[in-house]
């Protein structure tokens, strides 16, 4: 799991989440078909785009991540529905030759900004007005003339983008307590699936895999098998001018040029191949011997 500025992202196997080594590197078998998990830590919704070997795909649109909430995205997006679900596969010379390279091959970007966190201002008028004739000898008057009564300027802190009114000294106090009761209004998504999950989408099983064996360690992502998973059309929130980035990439191959048969699990124990030691699988080198276990 990649953590950055209150967002988790991780890549899920067979519903199990891969463990990141190298800089984010994920190695995964190819072949094998994948989800792309992502978690909004925030208190403020958060807008995600997604692009896979330099191609976005989200069919050029965003997902809306509520906050402590989590979505599961299958494969690639047309319109609102998931078409194919994500298949890593091995970039051949065959292939090589039909696409061409991407400097981005293999490489899974999401990029995210958080919706503004705003405020709306209550200004008291600066004198109080007075509907008495100006002659009126009643104690009230009496006491209130050629006296002016003068209020300072309260903001309250609200999820709406309003504008400026005017309210007495009782509705600042209804006001504050109406915004904190109510929490944040908006018009947020609902997701449709036939599978079980939480958050936007669902997780689904992937297909079964074979190993290719090749000299090619870069792979790519196609479409895979068919998916139902829905979404449904939601407006945006106002979003803060400042973005960030999350980047995984994907490999087929260990640096010492083998195929990758089982994918590194987050709980998986990685068996040295020198000493026969079971070391974590957040482990580069094992702690018996200090061989490479990449």
């Amino acid at each position: 799991m990649v953590y950055q500025q209150k967002l988790v992202a991780a890549i899920k196997y067979n519903g199990k989440i891969l463990r990141e080594l190298d800089n984010n590197t994920v190695y995964l078998p190819f072949l094998a078909e994948y989800q792309i998990i992502v978690k909004n830590l925030e208190t403020r919704d958060v807008l995600v785009n997604i692009n896979i070997d330099g191609k976005d795909v989200l069919d050029n649109q965003s997902i809306i991540i509520k906050s402590n909430s989590t979505v599961s995205l299958d494969g690639f997006l047309n319109k609102n529905k998931v078409s194919n679900r994500f298949k890593f596969i091995q970039k051949t010379g065959k292939i090589q030759n039909n696409r061409q390279d991407d400097i981005e091959d293999g490489l899974i970007r999401i990029e995210y900004r958080f919706a503004k966190q705003k405020s709306l201002t209550f200004i008291e008028p600066q004198h109080i007005q007075f509907f008495h004739p100006h002659w009126c000898e009643c104690p009230i008057c009496k006491a209130q003339r050629g006296t002016s009564a003068w209020f300072t300027t309260q903001t309250v802190t609200s999820p709406f983008s309003g504008s400026t009114i005017n309210v007495s000294n009782n509705q600042v106090q209804n006001i504050n307590n109406s915004i904190s009761d109510s929490g944040s209004p908006g018009v947020y998504y609902t997701s449709h699936t036939s599978d079980v999950g939480s958050g936007l989408a669902s997780q689904v099983s992937s297909s079964a895999f074979m190993p290719i064996f090749e000299d090619h360690e870069d792979g790519i992502t196609v479409k895979g098998s068919k998916s139902d998973q829905e979404f449904t059309y939601a407006a945006h929130p106002l979003l803060e001018e400042q973005s960030f980035s999350i980047v995984i990439r994907l490999r087929g191959r260990k640096p010492d040029n083998q195929p990758v048969e089982k994918p590194i699990l987050v709980k998986t124990k990685i068996k040295c191949s020198t000493c026969g030691r079971k070391n974590k699988s957040n482990f580069k080198f094992c702690a018996e011997c200090g061989t490479s276990l990449i």
